[in-house]
C-alpha cells in the first residue's frame, strides 16, 4: 500500500535534533534550506540530526530530502544505503522518494541501476519520464535507451512529452547523427505545438546545424523562434561558422532579414 504523501513540515524531525526542539531554529534551518540548497551543510546535519535522535528513522519526506542533497552531491554510496533503507521501511513507494532516488542514480551515472529502478515504477508523471532521459542521454551506451523512452512516451502514451523531453531527445539525434529521428521528432513538434517554445526552437537550431543543414533548416527554424535569446543566436553563428558561412556574419546582411 502506498503511503500518504501529503506535503507537510520536510526536516523538522531532523533539525529539532540538530538545532534543538524550538520551531525558531527549525523553520530557519528549513528556508535556509530551500532558498540556498546548501548540500554540503545540509547533508551532514541531517544524518547527524536523526542519528542523535537515537535511531535512524527518517520520515519519507526527510527520506526524499536527504536524496536530494545526494543527488547534488553524487553520493552515490549513501543514496543506495538510503535506498536500501526505503525498500525495508515501504518508502520507495512514496513518489517524492522514488523520484529522489531515480535523480540520485541519473545524476551520478549510475545507469544500471536507473533503468532497474524505473523499470519498477509505474507514473506517467513527464518530470520522472525527463529524469530517465537526461541520465541516459549523459552516456554513448544508453543513446538506444533514450529513442525507446520516448518512443513509449509519445507513441505507447505512457507520458506526455515536454520541451524538456524534445531537447533531450534532439541532443541525441545530433549526437549520433540520426537526422530522420531528428525530423521525425520535428514532426511531433509540430504536431504538439511544441514548435514556438524556447528550448525546443533552440534544439532543433542546434541538431539541424550539427547535421550541415544550416542553410535551409536551421534558419527556418530560428525564424520562427518569437523570442531569441543568446543560446539561440549563438548556436546560429557558431555553425554558420562551423559550416564556412562566416561571409555573410561579416557583412552583416544576412543577419538583418533574421
Amino acid at each position: 500500500m502506498r503511503r500518504n504523501c501529503n506535503d507537510s513540515n520536510i526536516f523538522l524531525k531532523c533539525t529539532r535534533a540538530a538545532y534543538g526542539h524550538t520551531s525558531r531554529s527549525s523553520q530557519k534551518f528549513k528556508r535556509s534550506y530551500r532558498i540556498d540548497d546548501r548540500h554540503n551543510e545540509v547533508f551532514p546535519l541531517l544524518i547527524r540530526g536523526t542519528q542523535n535522535s537515537g535511531q535512524f528513522n527518517p520520515h519519507y519526506q526527510e527520506l526524499a530530502a536527504l536524496l536530494k542533497s545526494c543527488a547534488a552531491l553524487l553520493a552515490i554510496n549513501s543514496g543506495k544505503t538510503l535506498h536500501g533503507y526505503a525498500v525495508k521501511h515501504g518508502d520507495l513507494s512514496c513518489l517524492s522518494v522514488s523520484k529522489a532516488l531515480l535523480n540520485v542514480y541519473a545524476k551520478c551515472g549510475a545507469l544500471d541501476d536507473c533503468k532497474t529502478l524505473f523499470g519498477q515504477m509505474c507514473y506517467s508523471d513527464p518530470v520522472i519520464w525527463n529524469i530517465v532521459l537526461s541520465g541516459f542521454s549523459s552516456s554513448w551506451k544508453y543513446n538506444g535507451e533514450v529513442m525507446k523512452v520516448f518512443h513509449e512516451m509519445h507513441v505507447v502514451g505512457k507520458a506526455k512529452p515536454t520541451s524538456v523531453t524534445i531537447a533531450i531527445v534532439l541532443h541525441v539525434c545530433a549526437r549520433i547523427g540520426d537526422l530522420n529521428m531528428g525530423k521525425s521528432v520535428h514532426a511531433y513538434v509540430m504536431k504538439s505545438g511544441l514548435e514556438t517554445d524556447l528550448l525546443v526552437g533552440n534544439a532543433l537550431i542546434s541538431m539541424y546545424a550539427k547535421s550541415g543543414l544550416v542553410s535551409y533548416d536551421a534558419y527556418t527554424v530560428f525564424k520562427n523562434i518569437a523570442d531569441k535569446d543568446a543560446v539561440s543566436w549563438n548556436a546560429i553563428i557558431a555553425r554558420d561558422v562551423a559550416n564556412n558561412r562566416a561571409k555573410p556574419i561579416s557583412s552583416g546582411n544576412h543577419w538583418k532579414s533574421l
